[in-house]
């Protein structure tokens, strides 16, 4: 067979539009199949980052060797999401402890950093060195290090790292924004800011922590038996509410809530009334 009459340069753009949402889609074409069937020869058009709208999307299944992938990154973080419910780091390891080497130079140590469900990791005994830039005399600033998630779309080309973003020195120290993109509905950069290093004149006076700590599974198992714990200690005693050192409190022993007698106000220095004789 040959192809001499077929068209397979690369290339073209297509569009379409949903005037639903009113969007508008224009990709080019990164690929073409040509098949064969009964003497029949069609031709299937692949656009770059192609996007389909399938609706209820299976992820742990199994599909036919020749179908196309179809499960990305963003549906892994999607589920991470889920699970953590948010941006964090994890209590694996030293959860990310930060340590001052020098003006210049703060350390990150090993954790798991969770930024919009996409997940990264600075493996057990390596660490990440974040350069701090010279400070000013007589000037202070913010510097934000965060971990840094970038994305091109929808099964495109993501990124993760983590960066310094700087302030600007002043009389006064103020954070630099950060760009926080919603990533599930579509975002292409997200900042999570990890530390807040704190610059006065020439020296780092202090490194902040920024972010939130989740806790495992176990944590959350560990505090809830202990909460268990302190409502079945005080399920079996009486809870009283007694007046102690003028104050209204919970007890649970017996204590006098104070029963005080009409106070009987006398005159001694009073004298008697006089009497009148007849």
């Amino acid at each position: 067979m040959t192809v001499d009459d077929i068209d397979l340069e690369l290339g073209d753009i297509v569009s379409g539009y949903d005037a639903i949402t009113d969007t508008q889609v224009i990709k080019p074409v990164k690929q073409k199949v040509v098949k064969c069937q009964n003497g029949k020869i069609t031709i299937d058009y692949k656009v770059e980052g192609m996007i389909k709208m399938a609706g209820l999307k299976a992820l742990n299944i199994n599909t036919p060797p020749e179908a196309e992938p179809h499960i990305y990154a963003e549906d892994d973080a999607a589920i991470y999401q889920a699970i953590f419910g948010g941006d964090g780091v994890s209590t694996i390891g030293q959860a990310c402890k930060a340590t001052v080497l020098s003006n210049n130079k703060v350390r990150i140590a090993d954790g798991v950093i969770c930024v919009g469900g996409h997940i990264a990791r600075i493996p057990y005994g390596e660490y990440e060195d974040c350069e701090i830039m010279n400070g000013q005399s007589g000037k202070n600033r913010n510097d934000i290090i965060v971990a840094k998630f970038e994305t091109t779309g929808t099964g495109g080309i993501d990124t993760m790292t983590c960066e310094v973003i700087q302030g600007t020195a002043g009389e006064t120290a103020v954070d630099p924004e950060l760009t926080q993109d919603d990533i599930y509905a579509g975002g292409k950069v997200r900042e999570y800011p990890l530390y807040r290093v704190k610059i006065e004149g020439l020296s780092i006076t202090a490194v902040e922590q920024m972010f939130e700590i989740i806790p495992s599974n176990k944590d959350l198992s560990d505090k809830v038996a202990e909460l268990n714990d302190k409502i079945n200690h005080n399920s079996n005693k009486h809870i009283l509410i007694g007046k102690w050192n003028s104050a209204w409190n919970l007890s649970d022993t017996a204590k006098n809530i104070g029963s005080k007698k009409p106070r009987l106000i006398t005159n001694t220095t009073r004298p008697p009334p006089e009497r009148i004789l007849p």
